[in-house]
């Protein structure tokens, strides 16, 4: 079967997407947790990504901060509210859900 050819938004580098068998896919070589993948789907929505695109995101993910302080407030990032796994409705200035007030 063939794939369709593709450049990777993240590492800009060209990929058989091989979407209609997930099994022979080069992107079912790299396991990633569910906050990676909602961390994934919120950067780069509907989106196929080559393998080094893939190890990037772990990576970028991985380096990310769950908070930082601004003005003696804590302000969470992304990362924070994608393992909490839900919108608080609370109009968070880095909400992944889309929320806003």
């Amino acid at each position: 079967m063939e794939g369709d050819l593709n450049l990777c938004p993240v590492s800009n580098s060209q990929f058989e997407c091989k979407k209609d068998d997930i099994a022979n896919c080069h992107c079912s070589q790299t396991v990633l947790t569910e906050q990676e993948r909602k961390y994934l789907a919120f950067k780069y929505p509907g989106q196929c990504l080559s393998a080094e695109g893939l190890k990037q995101i772990k990576a970028e993910y991985a380096a990310l901060p769950e908070y930082y302080i601004q003005s003696g407030f804590y302000v969470f990032t992304e990362k924070s509210h994608l393992k909490r796994g839900y919108c608080c409705r609370s109009g968070c200035r880095h909400c992944p859900y889309g929320y806003e007030r």
